[in-house]
């Protein structure tokens, strides 16, 4: 909820409304002149669900909490832009990622060899259609990135943590035929070492 204010730069949040999106209740709470309000105006991760290593996961068509809040203020505000540039088509931004956890550094030491960069420079990332190491075909657009390890503070000392991800989702995969949206945990792990073993 907004304060009605002339058409300026001042925005002033007077309540908000709290969905807990687990049990569909709705939750008050009222603003008032000492409290901040910091806001986050779209994201593209705020509708993302998760798949695991036997299953994809389920896409969420939703248009976004973050995305629909941005919305939602800019019926009150015209200086706010516009998030439907961002978020209206779908296919223009929508992406896959994974976070791949081994139980050795044997994947770790093969991407260093290929790449011949330590964990965490920022040439150990790399996708498809740059120079530092071309995936497979000109299409994949699959991208990893390799922090420097350990990456999390539980990680044991004999994991590897990397992170990666496809810009082209709906595109068939070249060593598992499906599209990347539709592919288990260990269906992209499959694609990433097919990638990888045509380096």
């Amino acid at each position: 909820e907004f304060k009605d204010t002339a058409m300026t730069d001042e925005i002033t949040v007077t309540g908000l409304t709290i969905l807990n999106t687990e049990t569909d209740d709705e939750e008050h709470v009222t603003v008032d002149d000492d409290t901040a309000i910091f806001f986050t105006n779209g994201s593209i991760t705020d509708s993302a669900t998760q798949g695991d290593f036997d299953h994809a996961a389920v896409e969420n068509m939703d248009y976004g909490a973050a995305a629909s809040l941005w919305k939602q203020a800019t019926e009150h505000f015209y200086n706010l832009g516009n998030p439907d540039k961002f978020f209206a088509d779908r296919s223009a931004s929508e992406w896959v990622s994974f976070t791949l956890t081994t139980k050795d550094h044997l994947l770790l030491n093969e991407i260093e060899r290929i790449t011949t960069q330590v964990p965490g420079n920022a040439l150990n990332s790399f996708m498809s259609t740059q120079p530092i190491t071309a995936l497979g075909q000109k299409d994949v657009m699959m991208s990893i990135v390799v922090h420097h390890q350990p990456h999390f503070t539980t990680q044991k000392p004999n994991e590897t943590v990397l992170w990666g991800y496809f810009l082209y989702p709906r595109r068939y995969g070249e060593f598992v035929n499906k599209p990347y949206i539709e592919m288990t945990g260990k269906e992209m792990a499959l694609e990433l070492i097919g990638q990888l073993a045509k380096v």
